[in-house]
C-alpha cells in the first residue's frame, strides 16, 4: 500500500510542503449529498453517538484512509484544556497534516486557548498564539470492521500515553501544517465530490457545557475525528468530538451535570458552523 509520506526537503518560509500532485489516490468515489435531516449539535453527545459518527467517517472514502493510516484521534495533557478566561474564552483546535517530519504525527490537531473568540466573530485565518500545543499521542483506527460497535470498542480501548507534560510547537509550524491540511482536503473534494471541511479548525466555547465536561475527574483529554454529513453541520462536516480519560487510560463515561440536569459525557459543541441555540 502506498504511503502519503514523502522525502524530507527544505521548506521555504511561508510555503506549504505539499501540493495536490503529492497525493497518489487513484480511486474516485462520489459520496453523495449531505443528509437533509440535520442532527442535533447543540448539546454534549453520548459515547454511542460518537461511535456512530466515527463509523460515518469510516464509511466515506477517503476519510477512511486517513483514520486507518494516519490517525482517528489523540490525547492531550489535561492542563491544555483547562480554560482560564471568562465566558468569551475558547479552545481552538487546528487541523494539521504533516507529511515528512517523523518526530510528529502525520494527522493531528494543534490546540490553543484564546481569551476572546465567539461564534459571531470573523472566522480566523491563522492561530492567535505564538506557541500552541500538540497531542502527546495519536492513534489510528485498527478494528476489523467499520461499524459503530467496533468504533465503540476502539473508544473504550485503554490507552496510557505515558507523558503528562504539555508538548508545544510554534505558530509558524502549525500554519505550515494547517496549509497542508487544506490542500489535502481540497484534493479529497475533487476525488469524492464533497467538501468535508471549509474552515481548518474547531472552536469550543467556555460555556456551561464545557465547564460540566471538563470538571469531571480525568488525566487526559482525548479527541476522535468524526463526520456529521448533514446540512446542519455544513460547511464543516469533519469534526472532532472530545472525551476524557482517567489515570488508567480508560474513557470517562460518567455523565456531567448542570445544576440538577444530567448531560452526556462527550463534547461536540464547537463551531464553525455555529451551534444551534437551545
Amino acid at each position: 500500500m502506498k504511503t502519503l509520506r514523502k522525502k524530507t526537503r527544505p521548506i521555504a518560509k511561508d510555503k506549504t510542503v505539499v501540493s495536490r500532485k503529492n497525493f497518489d489516490w487513484k480511486d474516485e468515489l462520489y459520496v453523495g449529498d449531505p443528509k437533509e435531516d440535520p442532527t442535533n449539535k447543540s448539546e454534549p453527545v453520548s459515547v454511542q453517538e460518537t461511535s456512530n459518527r466515527i463509523a460515518e467517517l469510516l464509511g466515506k472514502w477517503p476519510l477512511e484512509k486517513l483514520a486507518k493510516e494516519m490517525a482517528v484521534g489523540g490525547y492531550f495533557d489535561s492542563d491544555v484544556f483547562h480554560m482560564k478566561g471568562d465566558k468569551e474564552a475558547a479552545i481552538i483546535l487546528w487541523y494539521c497534516y504533516n507529511p515528512d517530519n517523523s518526530n510528529l504525527p502525520q494527522l493531528f490537531v494543534a490546540a490553543e486557548q484564546v481569551a476572546k473568540f465567539t461564534e459571531n466573530d470573523t472566522p480566523l485565518t491563522e492561530p492567535v498564539n505564538e506557541r500552541l500545543f500538540r497531542p502527546i499521542d495519536t492513534f489510528v483506527y485498527d478494528k476489523q470492521s467499520n461499524g459503530s460497535n467496533d468504533a465503540l470498542a476502539l473508544m473504550r480501548t485503554s490507552r496510557t500515553p505515558g507523558i503528562s507534560t504539555p508538548q508545544n510547537m510554534s505558530k509558524a509550524r502549525v500554519k505550515e501544517y494547517v496549509a497542508n491540511f487544506k490542500i489535502m482536503m481540497s484534493t479529497m473534494q475533487v476525488l469524492s465530490g464533497a467538501k468535508f471541511s471549509q474552515f481548518p479548525y474547531a472552536a469550543f466555547a467556555n460555556n456551561e457545557f464545557y465547564t460540566a465536561f471538563e470538571s469531571r475527574p480525568h488525566k487526559y483529554v482525548t479527541y476522535f475525528f468524526t463526520l456529521y454529513f448533514d446540512t446542519g453541520h455544513q460547511p464543516n462536516y469533519f469534526r472532532p468530538i472530545l472525551g476524557l480519560t482517567g489515570d488508567d487510560g480508560k474513557l470517562v463515561e460518567t455523565k456531567g451535570t448542570i445544576g440538577i440536569k444530567s448531560i452526556e459525557p462527550m463534547l461536540q459543541k464547537s463551531w464553525p458552523p455555529p451551534p444551534n441555540e437551545q
